[in-house]
């Protein structure tokens, strides 16, 4: 999705507006920074891809990811369904993606398991998420045996990466297509600020509000909605950290993904 706006090279920000969607963003963050880091050779790459699947893990701990999954893809099947009868609708392109939807529900049915259940099971790694919840937990006097690892081959290391990763391929599937369905579906926008202060009323519940911003503006969004406004403001960040409020007319790409 590419918001139209009178940016160049813009930075996004995203706000997700319901658990469900805070969900899917940060899974599909985590997934990211593990593939990234696992794909890479240094050993610290592949410490910090190891810390994001023991993130995963401690979700599926917490929450049956497979069922938030499919309830999403099973709303925005049904949603798509209904535009079936609809006049210059694209059909063949519809079709195409209820089949996907179609694929990431009877995928998730056919699990015997829920996702993370084998990483749950592994006993190395449980031993490695219980010494991170200790400041410093996996030095290599604390834990020997990830000293150990860590110095294993590095294409041996990213083997095991990515096979505990395959555990949850179904979620992170799921999620890939949710998130693009989503964001293609949202209303685009060019807009501007009055004294760094933006105000929509809305007819619809959103789900997901995406700004752009110029890069070089260093202004930090700040996003409040419910079921009939939304509102934007800006602040701009300083060298100090503490953002100032931005009080000067302001250009950014606005799109809104709604619930229905």
């Amino acid at each position: 999705m590419q918001i139209e706006a009178r940016v160049q090279v813009p930075l996004r920000y995203e706000f997700p507006l319901t658990e469900r969607m805070r969900l899917l963003l940060r899974l599909e963050d985590t997934v990211r920074r593990i593939r990234e880091h696992a794909e890479q050779t240094a050993p610290e790459a592949h410490r910090y891809a190891m810390l994001g699947l023991c993130e995963l893990v401690e979700w599926t701990s917490r929450i049956d990811l497979n069922s938030e999954i499919r309830i999403e893809a099973d709303r925005q099947r049904n949603l798509l369904r209904n535009l079936r009868n609809l006049t210059g609708v694209d059909t063949i392109a519809l079709e195409d993606v209820l089949a996907d939807l179609d694929g990431i529900i009877s995928r998730i049915d056919a699990s015997s398991q829920r996702a993370g259940a084998r990483c749950r099971d592994d006993g190395w790694l449980s031993m490695v998420r219980s010494r991170l919840s200790l400041p410093g937990g996996l030095t290599r006097f604390d834990m020997p045996s990830f000293h150990c690892w860590s110095a294993m081959e590095p294409a041996d290391r990213r083997g095991r990466l990515l096979e505990w990763l395959q555990d949850f391929d179904c979620i992170s599937a799921g999620t890939e297509t949710l998130l693009r369905l989503l964001r293609g579906t949202a209303e685009t926008e060019s807009q501007q600020t009055v004294s760094g202060h933006f105000m929509r009323t809305l007819t619809r519940p959103p789900l997901l509000v995406t700004i752009d911003t110029e890069p070089d503006a260093l202004l930090v969004p700040d996003v409040s909605a419910n079921r009939s406004a939304l509102q934007v403001r800006f602040s701009r960040f300083t060298p100090t950290g503490r953002p100032r409020p931005c009080e000067e007319v302001v250009a950014f790409g606005l799109a809104v993904t709604y619930a229905s």
